[in-house]
């Protein structure tokens, strides 16, 4: 995915057996490793 779209990542990490935030983790976290604030679904 190029760009954020929260229920596709979810799709995908689910068929793969993780969590988003390990495939993507730039998306979930900050260069600090604080984690983003957004929402699953919009």
């Amino acid at each position: 995915l190029a760009r954020r779209w929260s229920k596709g990542e979810k799709i995908i990490a689910d068929k793969l057996g993780t969590h988003p935030s390990v495939i993507w983790p730039s998306r979930y976290f900050d260069e600090n490793g604080n984690p983003i604030k957004r929402s699953l679904y919009k």
